[in-house]
C-alpha cells in the first residue's frame, strides 16, 4: 500500500515556498509559419501567346493591351493575375539586355553616360518606332519622362538615324557577287553577239550587167 504523507505536511506553513503558488508564465504561442507562396503556373499554349505578343507587338504593352492580353491568358489560366504579367515582361526585357552585345552596350555608356537600358530601350521600341521624327516639343515631354538631359535624348536621336541610314544605303547597295554576275553576264551576250557577226556569211553583192547599144 502506497504511503500517505499525513494532512499537515501538505499544508502551507509560514515559512513555506511560495514558488508552487506561482502559475507558470504564460508562454508564447509559436506563430504559424507563413505558407510559401506558389507560382502561377502558365500552360505552354498561354505562354506561347505571351510570347509571340512579345516578339511582335511590343515588349513594353499599355495598360489596355495589359488587360486584353491578360484576359485572353485567363481563358487559358484563370489563376493568372496582372502581378504575374508584369513579372513576364519584365523578366523578358532584362533577358533581352543581357543578351545584347557586350561591346554595343559599352559603346553606349560611352556614348551616353546618362541613359539608362531602359530609357534605350523605351527609345527604341516605342518612341522612335512610333515617331521617327519627333518634333522638339515631343523630344521636351521625352526628355522629363525618361529624366535625361535633353542634350543626350537629341545625341542618340541623332545617333539612332545615322544608324537607320547606313543599314538602309548597306542593304540597298548591290554586292560584289550581283555586280560580278551581272559583268559575266554582259560578257556572254557580248561574246554572243561577236559569234554571231563571224558566223553569218556575208552576202555578196551582184552588180546589174551593162546593156550594150
Amino acid at each position: 500500500m502506497p504511503w500517505t504523507p499525513p494532512a499537515w505536511a501538505t499544508q502551507a506553513g509560514p515559512y513555506a515556498s511560495t514558488s508552487a503558488a506561482v502559475p507558470p508564465a504564460p508562454t508564447k504561442s509559436a506563430t504559424p509559419s507563413t505558407a510559401p507562396r506558389t507560382r502561377t503556373r502558365i500552360t505552354a499554349e498561354a505562354r506561347s501567346i505571351l510570347d509571340e505578343f512579345f516578339r511582335t507587338v511590343t515588349d513594353r504593352p499599355t495598360a489596355g493591351q495589359k488587360h486584353e492580353l491578360l484576359a485572353r491568358v485567363q481563358t487559358l489560366c484563370p489563376d493568372y493575375s496582372l502581378s504575374s504579367l508584369n513579372n513576364y515582361f519584365s523578366a523578358h526585357r532584362k533577358a533581352e539586355r543581357d543578351r545584347t552585345d557586350p561591346y554595343e552596350r559599352e559603346v553606349r555608356k560611352s556614348l551616353f553616360p546618362t541613359l539608362s537600358d531602359e530609357s534605350i530601350d523605351t527609345l527604341n521600341t516605342i518612341l522612335l518606332k512610333r515617331f521617327p521624327a519627333p518634333t522638339q516639343e515631343l523630344i521636351d515631354v521625352w526628355v522629363s519622362m525618361l529624366h535625361a538631359p535633353a542634350c543626350e535624348i537629341s545625341a542618340y536621336i541623332a545617333h539612332w538615324r545615322a544608324l537607320g541610314a547606313a543599314t538602309s544605303s548597306t542593304s540597298s547597295r548591290p554586292s560584289a557577287s550581283t555586280s560580278t554576275s551581272h559583268a559575266s553576264t554582259s560578257t556572254s551576250h557580248a561574246t554572243a553577239s561577236t559569234s554571231h557577226a563571224t558566223s553569218t556569211p556575208r552576202i555578196a553583192s551582184t552588180s546589174r550587167p551593162t546593156s550594150h547599144a
